[in-house]
Parts: C-alpha cells; structure tokens; sequence
C-alpha cells in the first residue's frame, strides 16, 4: 500500500431511476463487499473491517437503513412508499477503502447527486469507480427537450398566450365601457401606418404573453428533473403522473383546439 490516497467524485445528473436500476448498482456493491472480505479475510458481522450500510429516505420523512440488499425487494416496505434519497456506503477500515453513492430525487447539485470512490490502492479505485460509472450509467437518460430548447418554447408560448390575455382584456373593457366604433377618418394614422401597427399589436400580445409563458416553461421544466427516482407507487410519482396528464390534454384537447382556431387567430393577427 503507497502512502498517497486517491478520490475520485463523480457527480450524477440527467438520469431517471427505477427500483431495477438501484438493484443493479446495489448488487454490484454486494460483490465487491465479498471481494473486499476474501481479500481481508475477515468474516462480516456488526463491527467488522468490512461493512455495506443502504439508506432509504421517504418523502414524509422517514428513514430505512439495511445491511442486506433485501430492503430493495419488490415487496419490502420501500417500494411502498415514494422514495425521495438513496445512500449506499461501502467501507473497509482495515484496508481504509470507501466507495460512496448519494441519489436523490430533484434538481439537486453536490453531495446530494454523486459517487465517492477513495483509497490508498489506486488500481481498486480506479476500477471500482469504473464499474460503478457503467451500472449508473444503465439507468434512463432523463429528456432534456424543454431545458435545451427553454428559450425558444418561452417564445412560442408567449404569443398564443398573450393573444388569449389581451383578447379577454379587450372584451371585458368592451363590456364595461362601450364605445361607439370609430369612423374611417378617425383611424386614418393606424390605416397610413399598417406595419407599424402590425408590429404594435405584436408587441403588445407578447408582452403580455411572456410572464405567462415564463412560469409555464418553469414549471415544465420541473417535471423533467435532474434526478427522478421513480420508486414507489405508480399514482405517488407525481412528475410521471403530471407528464401524462399534460400529453392526453394535449392529443385530446389543445391540438384539435389548434387545428380549428389557429388558422382563425393568425389570420386576425396578419
């Protein structure tokens, strides 16, 4: 054993988790829990050199922690519950090695997202941390659609949506306080003009349109975290649940909507 520790971290982003995925990685680090007491010679027991701890917490709170790959069973209590984290942490005291995986659901950066492989054997790091990369590397790459094209959704959504707000301000004024139309004299500067009045009316949608749209991306985006564990109940993994209820609003309502009065908006609108 060299007298320089080596770590390496590796963070973890843009992957969906499900409960076979934690198998998967879960069961890795039962082999090398093995591996490290054949190498150690030393038998497994509360207090030994070599110890595997797995914690499981829910989102209400609670906490499950196992030596034994069981707590991942499909009828164990955790897949039960919706799962918010999951630690699993590798420890050899004696060979002073540790191999340690952090998940948790969300957006979260950190020690809340990553691998930590460190020891004074470089080779056992380095090929620990390899095979560990793979594993995690199995699970789902999660869409990254509405974060890449942010922009230009906000855009898009900011006319239709401008054009919905300003047509119901428009009826409501009208319905408060009529007026008599105007005459053809009386709009001879918006006929003079008529890109300059173009360009107007297209501001004005989209400026009222925007905030509209910018909450409405943000709250899209949410429902493609960084992270998604989907363990648990199918009715309690609200993104996946959320996800689902937007497509079959829109294929049963806002597309037919579009077919039949979009051609009828934009004509209004040029």
């Amino acid at each position: 054993m060299s007298g320089i520790k080596e770590s390496r971290k590796i963070s973890i982003s843009e992957r969906v988790f499900g409960l076979s995925d934690i198998v998967r990685v879960a069961r890795l680090f039962e082999s090398e829990l093995q591996a490290l007491r054949d190498a150690e010679k030393l038998e497994y027991s509360n207090g030994s050199a070599v110890s595997l701890k797995f914690v499981v917490e829910i989102v209400d709170g609670s906490q499950f922690e196992s030596e034994s790959i069981a707590l991942f069973d499909n009828d164990a209590v955790v897949s039960e519950r919706r799962v918010k984290r999951i630690e699993i942490e590798l420890t050899d005291y004696e060979a002073q090695k540790s191999a340690r995986l952090s998940i948790t659901h969300g957006d979260y950066l950190g020690s809340l997202n990553e691998l930590i492989v460190s020891g004074y054997d470089n080779t056992w790091v380095n090929g620990i941390t390899r095979k560990l990369e793979q594993a995690i590397g199995g699970a789902r790459t999660q869409s990254s659609f509405v974060k890449k094209y942010c922009e230009g959704l906000r855009l898009l959504l900011a006319f239709p949506l401008g054009y919905v707000v300003v047509y119901v301000v428009a009826k409501a004024f009208a319905f408060l306080a009529p007026t008599p139309e105007k005459g053809v004299a009386e709009n001879e500067w918006a006929l003079a003009h008529p890109e300059l009045v173009m360009f107007l009316a297209w501001l004005l949608v989209f400026a009222f349109g925007y905030f509209p749209a910018e909450l409405l991306v943000w709250k899209l985006r949410s429902l493609w975290p960084s992270i998604e564990l989907q363990i648990g109940p199918e009715h309690s993994l609200l993104e996946m649940q959320r996800r689902l209820w937007i497509w079959s609003a829109i294929t049963a309502f806002f597309f037919p909507a579009f077919l039949a009065f979009g051609p009828q908006i934009l004509s209004r609108l040029l």
